[in-house]
């Protein structure tokens, strides 16, 4: 049985040059997966985790099969999207119980090696995602040794630590065939004097995460060489642990809040730290940030929750209790909670993200094109995602919203809507603009076209067309023509069209404000520019006909 749990969640930000839905579409097409498997939530399968949430949060933590975000043309269109989920789950398939292991080395003397069992990640529309690493201990541990766990197991980056420590995952007889005898490569955090040196393999856990999404990319027939993978927090990954110790829930059981604050462990569980001293050296300012960080409900059965923007810890006794309830909640329902709150978190940096990267500077529709596009998966982040509260159960309103407050979910939403609304000012003044421009356009367009028509008429005396001419002839080759009164306006009207669409076309070719004046209309300009063609090819054949059969 566990005597420890540990989950380290990883919450990052793919950054690509392709459209906006091409990891989606890639994801929800590939079919030759191998070291990652898509796993689908069982409708029938009775689901306690599943249950213990509203049913409007489902589709938010759960893949059913039917991705919002990708239409396969070969189905049916469903016209409702409230049974579409919005993540896309995998599940890596070559971790075996007691196979895979998680080591930390400190100068090299081995000093944890713990069973990893399951490697998960969860992928939003957003291109948000969130790996998850589950470890178990299921050894009587010191509880400085759960400290370094949970301290170097997060860790992404190098970082100065008083010798080598040395981290790694092994696979064991778990590996596939795939050429990889082992598909996790060794990583390691080294430091002496203070330098880090490539020749060592200086790679932290980002290098093996790295290794972990590559590989699912890869086998979605993704360049990886093309994406990015952006941390959403700091050099660490959020840690949810629980610890089964009868000795320190007895111990914490008697205490008040006050005297937890002189608990070393209990804020060094929480804080995620593992010094000999504690992280805050003011008495009173430490008093307040653990009545802030801890949950009391269960206080007198010597249970314990703490909760930062880096944690979710839990001491409890080792007994039936613990092993049967506290922890299978640790491992599924506050797993899941804890995952959706990092996504809502995360998918409001990747919001910002989006909108601080556009240039403003290009065309105002294809600005205007990609604000839409961001407002309009916000507007499902808000319906869709984002909850004020997700299940009715008391217990788990208070931990959510703890970790609602912990994470300001609340007053980032408001500092994005201003943001948001701010940008949708400046796009409707852009748009405005833009319609102002065009109209003006427009009409310039067509008093350029028609302006030299004004002057050719003039010249031609067309004001003089309804003058008797019937007496006047001309010859062309074997034929006399007579020059009657409707086939001179015919004539006249086909030269100045001529000359006017001459005129326009050479304008254009070599005036700027002309071209500009044609690319921002170009529909208005080839209905003008084809009118005045067909009408000039009718005037000339109507005129020679007439002039044949005179």
């Amino acid at each position: 049985m566990s005597k420890s749990y540990h989950i380290f969640y990883f919450p990052f930000i793919v950054k690509h040059n392709e459209k906006d839905d091409f990891i989606i579409k890639a994801l929800n097409t590939s079919n030759s997966w191998n070291l990652w498997k898509r796993k689908i939530q069982n409708k029938e399968e009775p689901h306690d985790e599943k249950m213990y949430y509203h049913h409007f949060v489902h589709n938010a933590l759960y893949d059913n099969g039917n991705n919002l975000f990708y239409k396969n043309n070969n189905k049916k269109k469903n016209k409702s999207q409230s049974n579409h989920s919005l993540v896309l789950h995998y599940e890596r398939t070559d971790i075996i119980s007691k196979t895979t292991q998680f080591k930390i080395k400190v100068n090299n003397k081995c000093m944890f090696n713990l069973d990893v069992e399951k490697i998960t990640l969860d992928y939003y529309f957003m291109n948000v995602g969130i790996l998850t690493l589950h470890v178990a201990n299921d050894k009587k541990l010191l509880p400085q040794d759960i400290l370094d766990i949970n301290y170097y197991g997060r860790t992404l980056y190098g970082f100065e630590f008083e010798g080598d420590i040395d981290c790694s995952i092994n696979l064991g007889h778990a590996a596939v065939n795939n050429n990889k005898s082992n598909i996790f490569n060794k990583f390691s955090i080294n430091k002496k004097k203070s330098q880090l040196t490539e020749e060592n393999h200086l790679y932290t856990l980002k290098r093996h995460i790295k290794q972990l999404l590559d590989d699912l990319f890869t086998e979605s027939t993704i360049d990886v060489t093309s994406i990015e993978y952006l941390p959403v927090f700091d050099n660490k990954m959020f840690v949810n642990c629980i610890y089964l110790n009868d000795e320190l829930s007895s111990k914490y059981k008697e205490k008040e809040i006050d005297d937890l604050t002189n608990e070393l462990f209990w804020q060094n569980f929480v804080e995620i730290d593992h010094s000999s001293d504690f992280g805050c050296q003011d008495k009173e300012m430490r008093k307040l940030i653990t009545k802030k960080n801890t949950y009391l409900r269960w206080h007198n059965y010597g249970t314990l929750y703490g909760i930062t923007d880096r944690s979710f810890v839990c001491v409890c006794s080792d007994d039936n209790f613990s092993q049967n309830v506290l922890l299978s909640h640790i491992q599924t329902i506050y797993f899941q909670m804890i995952k959706l709150v990092l996504i809502q978190r995360a998918s409001l940096l990747a919001f910002s993200d989006n909108i601080s990267r556009i240039n403003f500077n290009t065309n105002n529709i294809d600005t205007a094109d990609k604000i839409g596009g961001i407002y309009r998966n916000y507007i499902i982040y808000i319906k869709k995602l984002y909850f004020k509260d997700v299940t009715s159960q008391i217990q788990g309103v208070e931990l959510y919203e703890k970790l609602h407050d912990t994470f300001n979910i609340k007053s980032h939403i408001e500092m994005f809507d201003n943001e948001l609304n701010n940008t949708n000012m400046y796009l409707s003044a852009l748009k405005d603009s833009d319609k102002r421009d065009n109209q003006n356009n427009l009409f310039n367009l067509l008093a350029g076209l028609f302006l030299p028509a004004t002057l050719v008429s003039g010249i031609l005396g067309m004001n003089n067309i309804l003058t008797d001419n019937k007496n006047e002839f001309f010859s062309i080759g074997h034929w006399d023509v007579t020059l009657y009164e409707k086939r001179y306006i015919l004539h006249d009207l086909a030269i100045v069209l001529l000359v006017s669409l001459v005129f326009w076309l050479i304008m254009a070719v070599s005036n700027k404000t002309a071209r500009s004046i044609v690319r921002s209309n170009k529909i208005a300009f080839i209905i003008v520019t084809v009118l005045t063609l067909t009408f000039l090819i009718i005037c000339l054949f109507l005129s020679m006909n007439w002039c044949i059969e005179r």
